[in-house]
């Protein structure tokens, strides 16, 4: 029977006895006589107020229970009987344990046919848990809420194609207040082509399809057009089906990557693909379906006599015949393959051809018509050297030191009769010297030959000597000095590179150790030695035997080291930076770079090469790059160390872009440990 048939009852029989009722719920009946002034109870009041219903008998008693925030119950009550009327109260008593409940009283008053007031009938029920989950809910709308607006998205809700809902930072972002949003058709906020893809994602979700995140472009009201990530899910919304979804400006972000990108893949000064977006041709060409069998030539280009114009006319006459040379060597090489700037003054092709000769030909072309791309009074001729693949090998670094050899071995030519030149087995000369080299260099170290020198690295805002680069240098008892550019590759290939490079690293620590002055120790470490399976057991070795600090010695690296192997490198670097090494990234800028990787790889110095340093001065994009390379090593935590300073003029504008250390002739050229160690004593701070 339900409740307001138990009213019913009640009103019709005048039923007093009410203990058949409400023995098992949370409910209990009550009946209050008028003319007798009494009180009925069912045994149910026990559960609510905590005594039994004899002692709840006295009609003021369950008033008494009546918490103190609720006392306008009974005047209430006297209003709706007064009045004739039914009632239906919710409010808190306190039981007698002290335990705060709240409750539901429904009740009707019972008038004889004169209209005499006979009985109050009614129920009283325990509604807590109803009234906690309201909380609960109410408490868990505001959270919601709360998140909705506060969050670093704009949240939309869509319902037959206009807006229903928006929060505030969806106001913001598009520029529209709410009241304009509201009834507004989503599709006005797109372009064209996003609109098209918008319909197709509500299309999709209506059949139940994942439709992840996408990539739309927004119209503003003022017109301008934001990029943005969409997300979205249908949803039923007041009973209807509906499309809800956060957006994310993600037009800074973007522009951040098209310039990375840029930064990585291509060259600032020419314009042309550099040495990262270089590999990655190859790679492509490599991995192109079975049966288009690789042949190509990979052609070597260097402009001789760079060095000289340099020289006489300075860096930034000398950027502009690179720039020339380059748009020129396009406009040769583009039709029939891929041009990239190498580096400093090289120039890398990869050229399709179906005879040596159709490669000769271009090179002739390249050197006949470069020099006349150029000013007349400038007197810089290419060199190309050029390999063949598969006939010089299938790797594309065997065929870069190919076409190298041979552009060097082209460049040495007295006459100058030929500017060009294909490897062969007839280059002696540089095979020669390369086997003798090899040769002496297991010997080098006994007959210590091998020498280091230090170049001071100057804290730029105090002008300090913080640290030390150790150079190696090798005086050759017949071919003299050679330059590590010319036996660091040949001792790499060779695997000597480990046991010079462990001797580097520990003379270099009995070095600076030997001076006293607690400074860092930089060290240019190889990529066949960093990833070596032995170099992080025998470093660790090192340090112990020796006592060198780990924290005052630093790494350097370049970041070829991550075209090898960008997982073992990452394990490497972990480790060097739990044993408490430092590690800087070496000539960033260069052609490899790309910023992409610095997220990735555990590194605290950045070193600008000083490509990026000689000209500043007078080229305003190296400059903006510079600060711009500086701001992104800031923002990921590093330091950042200027190679090549050599003006003051150059060093002024470092500090200003915040560089935190610089290297240089300003400061000092490399020196002998004796004259370093007078060196740190000549140095004064800047007071």
């Amino acid at each position: 029977m339900k409740l307001n048939h138990l009213l019913d009852f009640f009103k019709k029989t005048g039923q007093t006895n009410l203990n058949l009722f409400g023995e098992d719920i949370s409910i209990f009946f009550w009946s209050y006589n008028v003319k007798t002034a009494t009180l009925f109870v069912t045994p149910g009041v026990e559960r609510i107020y905590g005594d039994s219903a004899e002692n709840m008998m006295g009609p003021d008693l369950w008033l008494e229970r009546v918490h103190p925030d609720h006392q306008d119950i009974l005047t209430k009550l006297k209003r709706t009987f007064a009045a004739h009327e039914a009632f239906d109260f919710k409010f808190k008593v306190q039981r007698n344990d002290g335990e705060v409940v709240w409750v539901r009283m429904k009740g009707k008053p019972v008038f004889s046919a004169e209209g005499e007031p006979l009985q109050l009938n009614g129920f009283t029920m325990d509604i807590s848990s109803e009234k906690k989950t309201e909380e609960d809910l109410r408490e868990s709308v505001m959270k919601y809420q709360t998140l909705i607006d506060k969050s670093a998205h704009a949240v939309y809700i869509a319902q037959d194609g206009v807006l229903v809902f928006v929060n505030a930072q969806f106001e913001e972002m598009m520029g529209y207040s709410e009241k304009e949003l509201i009834g507004m058709s989503y599709y006005e906020l797109l372009d064209e082509e996003s609109a098209e893809i918008a319909l197709m994602r509500f299309l999709q979700s209506m059949h139940g399809k994942s439709v992840g995140t996408q990539e739309l472009r927004l119209v503003r009201k003022d017109g301008s057009k934001i990029i943005a990530e969409l997300r979205s899910a249908s949803i039923e919304y007041k009973g209807a089906p509906a499309m809800m979804g956060t957006i994310l400006d993600v037009t800074e972000k973007k522009l951040a990557l098209a310039s990375a990108e840029k930064l990585a893949f291509y060259d600032d000064l020419t314009g042309l693909p550099n040495r990262n977006h270089f590999y990655d041709e190859v790679s492509r060409y490599w991995n192109r379906p079975k049966g288009q069998p690789a042949k190509f030539a990979l052609l070597f280009i260097d402009l001789d006599q760079l060095k000289r114009v340099n020289d006489a006319y300075g860096h930034h006459v000398g950027d502009a015949v690179i720039r020339d040379a380059g748009r020129e060597l396009q406009k040769i090489l583009e039709p029939a393959g891929f041009i990239a700037r190498y580096g400093g003054d090289e120039f890398v092709a990869l050229v399709e051809c179906d005879s040596r000769r159709e490669a000769e030909e271009l090179a002739e072309e390249v050197i006949r018509r470069v020099p006349a791309a150029l000013p007349n009074d400038l007197s810089v001729t290419p060199t190309v050297g050029m390999s063949f693949c598969p006939d010089h090998g299938k790797e594309v670094e065997t065929l870069l030191k190919y076409a190298d050899v041979a552009m060097y071995y082209s460049k040495r030519d007295e006459n100058r009769k030929i500017s060009h030149c294909t490897y062969s087995e007839e280059l002696n000369d540089k095979t020669v010297m390369e086997n003798r080299l090899v040769s002496d260099m297991q010997k080098a170290l006994k007959n210590q030959e091998f020498r280091l020198m230090y170049q001071p690295k100057i804290d730029l805002k105090t002008r300090e000597v913080t640290g030390a680069e150790a150079l190696l240098r090798w005086h050759h008892p017949a071919y003299g000095f050679v330059s590590p550019l010319d036996f660091i590759p040949l001792a790499e290939k060779t695997g000597h590179i480990h046991r010079i490079g462990e001797w580097v690293l520990k003379q270099a620590m009995a070095d600076i150790q030997s001076i006293g002055t607690p400074i860092m120790l930089n060290v240019n470490i190889s990529s066949r030695q960093l990833l070596s399976d032995h170099f992080f057991v025998n470093l660790t070795a090192l340090l112990d035997e020796t006592g060198y600090p780990p924290e005052r010695l630093n790494l350097e690296i370049t970041e070829s080291v991550v075209l090898y192997d960008i997982d073992r490198t990452m394990d490497v670097l972990e480790q060097l930076r739990k044993l408490g090494v430092c590690v800087s990234l070496d000539d960033f800028g260069t052609g490899y770079s790309s910023l992409s990787y610095l997220t990735k790889l555990a590194v605290d110095y950045l070193k600008i090469d000083r490509s990026f340093i000689l000209d500043m001065e007078e080229n305003e994009s190296k400059a903006l790059i510079t600060k711009s390379i500086i701001d992104v090593a800031h923002s990921l935590k590093m330091k950042v160390v200027a190679e090549g300073i050599e003006t003051a003029g150059q060093e002024k504008i470092l500090r200003g872009m915040s560089c935190d250390f610089g290297q240089g002739y300003l400061f000092s050229r490399p020196l002998p440990l004796e004259d370093f160690k007078a060196h740190l004593k000549e140095v004064k701070p800047v007071s």
